[in-house]
């Protein structure tokens, strides 16, 4: 067995057991890929090895960090039944915990994962009077530095905004007259975020903020004030609700403008700037860049997130509305917008501010009324001005509003909106399942349009049910100073795409269908939704996808909420055996299809079967414009498949010529022995590209030599003998000694049909005339009927001597006076030929 799949062995081993059974098998696992990063043969998977390695190590390290007190703090994390959170119940594996507990560390600062309410006893007063003090460094923007005057607790801020009131005091007032905005900040999705689930904050037993926020008041149902300026938060992100812990101290402006969200119907209430403290030390710091609103809200409260792109062709705009109210009515969905990229004058034209945030307060749809109450979460900004041809729907009293907050249809909102954000309440389903896992995302070579590295999951629901499925990446250090770097107002869209796609199967793919596929859009966030129905019985493979995501690995969860219990595990392999193949076509190598005379230079490699197997393949290439195919041909042990090639000797093929990857599946083969020939659409299309083979008996894949292996192939002008004409001869020459051979076949032109079948006779001569010297020639110099090709055996080229007489290709005929035939001549040499121009000659 191979160190890589003994690596393969123990890393699955790692996965299934816990504590140091799992720490022993990632090490094992670790120092065999690194071994076999030394046995493999190609770059590409010297560096896919090492990246197995890399996440191995990490792995182990993970688990090391796994302590006894982590563990009943991950599992009460995972596997508590909440209705406000809908938590996952399912067990983890020692691995998952260990990418659980290794994502606990984000910006400096360690987020475990939620165990359990804080006491009380938490924010009560030390006896000194010492108030609990953040280590967290903050960072701020530059215009936000400019207007920056120190670090100051809520009471400190009263005082000085009030001068000195002494009746003025923290409070945190939740109710239907919260009024957010937003002035020197960044984070405008944040505060739209807030605006928008203001009517999820109030006080009841389903307010967001009964679980979210602590000191808690639960008697008011309305956050308390701590008393020695500690907040804990329970925030959901990498992968499980964790604990966000901060002080009340807040970014304090020596201007009129604030550092930070604020409530202008009630200035003295503070919880609002501090659940945007606790979120912003998540992203980053006061600097972070921007996200959208999905990312926020699935943060903060752990709803479901989706986006839905409103310029998309096929939106069926009654259903959507009818999903909006059914859900909004019900206090299960939270609504909030998002512009796209506008020029200045469209911006003044509508009113709108080009790539900002917008919250969602109110939907009216009494009758045919279909109109949403906006607000722009900026103090101050411009007023949206109502289009011309819906101003008949909006009353006087809804145009008044206000210039933050206003009322716009639902057309207008599809029609200037770029997207919609939608954040559900996973207590709608009844079931949840969470899988985590690492992926490596560096591209593999030539492995680029194949999902073949994909992590895939297997799901089988025994009833139908729907099902949503979440893919959520875990935040990482590095992306926050990409998005910097990459500034623009959505942050996440610098950092890549991703997509989950559905395909009723079952088992490991490794290329998507061309039908019978479910997925979602490419989505520039941290999380991707999909939805379907599933049923029952039936087998489907999720595979997560991506674009661009500009990390070599990061570390995912996979959720799955449904109404009925489902069977999700880790996706199985098609075939038992697999086999990964490198190489390239090169002026050597590079033959085209198999209706060329060179076909059978291709790359080709040869297997032996003992008995029946099936066999799934795949040919891949990262060449954007190169059509690929293979062949699969039944031959004879260390023979290689050659032009033309007989119909009858092909078992299967890839069917059509297409660009990047070709496959084949379940492809039935019996015992006996096989070639797959590789080959591009055309000859001489040079690019590397990779072959996959996976099969259930074990095989032996190795190269087959080219019979003109290591000579460049040279296509001579097509020759084309008419009427009358017998023999033709075209020059060629060399600057160096070198060695080389011919081929002659017929083209086949239906607009010149033969009228007669003509024997030929190929030679290679110095010389003309009574000199001439043959120092290569076919069938011994009698002339034959071609029914494949004329060959040569291989002959000297001296530069010297055709100085001195002239080298020659000559092509005789005979039986074919009074036809036209066209003649293909092909030299393969050790060296570049100089090549004439044909001459008729008698």
């Amino acid at each position: 067995m191979s160190s890589c799949r003994q690596a393969q062995v123990y890393e699955e081993l790692a996965s299934q057991c816990n504590g140091a059974k799992a720490l022993q098998h990632a090490t094992i696992a670790a120092e065999l890929y690194l071994k076999a990063v030394s046995e493999a043969q190609s770059a590409a998977e010297r560096n896919r090895l090492r990246l197995k390695c890399q996440e191995m190590l990490t792995l182990a390290e993970a688990l090391k960090s796994v302590s006894s007190k982590d563990g009943p703090a991950l599992s009460t994390a995972m596997s508590t039944r909440s209705t406000a959170v809908g938590s996952s119940s399912r067990q983890l594996s020692a691995r998952e915990r260990a990418i659980l507990t290794h994502a606990s560390n984000l910006h400096g600062c360690k987020h475990p994962p939620w165990d359990q309410a804080p006491d009380d006893s938490a924010f009560r007063k030390e006896p000194s009077g010492m108030l609990f003090k953040d280590t967290t460094n903050f960072s701020l923007s530059t215009i936000q530095y400019e207007n920056f005057d120190g670090w100051k607790r809520p009471m400190e801020i009263i005082r000085d905004k009030s001068g000195g009131d002494p009746q003025r005091h923290v409070s945190m007032i939740v109710n239907s007259d919260i009024d957010l905005a937003q002035d020197v900040t960044t984070d405008c999705s944040v505060v739209a975020s807030l605006c928008s689930a203001v009517k999820n904050f109030k006080p009841g037993k389903d307010s967001l903020l009964n679980d979210m926020i602590y000191p808690f008041d639960k008697d008011s149902g309305v956050p308390a004030v701590s008393e020695n300026g500690k907040y804990i938060f329970r925030f959901h992100f990498n992968g499980c609700p964790r604990q966000v812990v901060i002080d009340d101290r807040l970014p304090f402006s020596r201007s009129d403008k604030t550092l930070f969200v604020v409530d202008l119907k009630n200035p003295t209430s503070m919880w609002p700037a501090l659940l945007e403290k606790a979120y912003l030390k998540v992203r980053g710091g006061y600097d972070f860049p921007g996200s959208n609103s999905c990312t926020d809200l699935w943060i903060m409260t752990g709803w479901i997130p989706e986006q839905v792109f409103l310029q998309k062709e096929d939106l069926n705009l009654d259903q959507i509305w009818n999903t909006l109210v059914s859900g909004f009515d019900s206090k299960a969905v939270i609504i909030t917008l998002g512009t796209g990229r506008m020029s200045k004058s469209e911006e003044k034209a509508l009113g709108l501010v080009a790539e900002h945030g917008y919250g969602v307060l109110q939907l009216d749809h009494v009758g045919n009324s279909r109109k949403l109450l906006v607000k722009n979460p900026w103090s101050t900004g411009p007023t949206w001005r109502c289009l011309q041809d819906t101003m008949s729907e909006i009353t006087p009293q809804e145009q008044q509003t206000g210039t933050r907050s206003f009322w716009v249809t639902f057309e207008d909102v599809v029609q200037n909106f770029e997207s919609m954000y939608l954040n559900w309440n996973p207590a709608l389903f009844k079931f949840r399942q969470d899988h985590h896992f690492m992926w490596s995302v560096a591209p593999v070579e030539d492995m680029s349009d194949t999902i073949y590295k994909n992590p895939q999951y297997q799901m089988v629901a025994s009833e139908k049910t729907s099902a949503w499925i979440l893919l959520a990446r875990h935040h990482r250090d590095e992306e926050l100073q990409l998005a910097r770097e990459r500034s623009s107002s959505r942050s996440d869209s610098s950092l890549g795409y991703m997509s989950i796609v559905v395909v009723e199967d079952g088992k490991r793919i490794f290329k998507l269908p061309v039908s019978g596929s479910k997925g979602g859009d490419f989505v520039d966030s941290h999380q991707t939704l999909t939805k379907m129905t599933l049923d029952p019985g039936k087998k489907y493979t999720v595979v997560p996808l991506h674009d661009k995501l500009p990390l070599s690995s990061y570390s995912f969860t996979l959720s799955f909420f449904t109404m009925s219990p489902i069977n999700v595990g880790t996706a199985p392999e098609r075939r038992v055996y697999w086999q990964h193949k490198s190489s390239s076509w090169s002026r050597r190598t590079a033959g085209g299809n198999s209706s060329f005379p060179s076909y059978g230079i291709n790359p080709q490699y040869q297997f032996t079967l003992k008995k029946a197997t099936s066999l799934s393949l795949l040919l891949s290439s990262d060449a954007p414009n190169i059509p690929l195919h293979f062949d699969i041909v039944w031959t004879a042990p260390g023979e290689r498949a050659q032009f033309p090639l007989p119909r009858r000797i092909v078992v299967a093929d890839s069917q059509e010529y297409v660009r990047r990857s070709a496959s084949a599946d379940e492809v039935p083969v019996d015992a006996g022995t096989y070639n797959i020939v590789c080959s591009t659409f055309q000859p001489n299309q040079f690019t590397s590209f990779s072959l996959v083979v996976g099969s259930d008996e074990k095989i032996d894949l190795n190269i087959v030599p080219v019979t003109n292996a290591g000579k460049l192939p040279v296509s001579l002008p097509q020759l084309v003998l008419g009427e009358g004409t017998s023999r033709a001869r075209i020059p060629i020459g060399s600057n160096h000694l070198s060695r080389a051979n011919a081929m002659l076949h017929l083209v086949h032109d239906p607009q010149r049909p033969s009228k007669s079948s003509s024997s030929f006779r190929l030679s290679v001569v110095y010389g003309y005339g009574l000199s001439e010297d043959h120092v290569a020639v076919t069938g011994g110099g009698e002339f034959e009927e071609i029914k494949v090709s004329l060959s040569t055996t291989d002959f000297d080229i001296e530069p010297q001597r055709i100085v001195d007489t002239g080298l020659w290709v000559v092509v005789d005929r005979i039986g074919g006076r009074f036809s036209t035939e066209i003649v293909q001549i092909e030299l393969f040499s050790d060296r570049l030929l100089a090549i004439g121009t044909w001459e008729i000659i008698e």
